[in-house]
């Protein structure tokens, strides 16, 4: 179901959409939901948020506050 599999690979698809003015969608997958959340993240918010997810999300893309929620994707809008 992941397309990134660590932070490294998350960074680099927000700053390839920061570089092209682009929208990011992130995936959040949580122990409640059936599916995955979608996060749409604005050309304009990329980078704000993308220092909010490198400090809230580990290296393996867990919430570090509760391991029970990860990104398990992340597209180029």
């Amino acid at each position: 179901m992941s397309n990134v599999k660590n932070m490294t690979e998350f960074e680099e698809i927000c700053k390839l959409a920061i570089v092209n003015e682009r929208g990011v969608i992130v995936l959040i997958s949580m122990p409640d939901l059936f599916d995955a959340e979608e996060i749409h993240n604005t050309a304009a918010n990329v980078p704000k948020k993308l220092e909010y997810y490198k400090q809230t999300y580990g290296e393996g893309l867990r919430m570090k506050r509760n391991m029970d929620i990860s990104i398990v994707g992340c597209y180029i809008k």
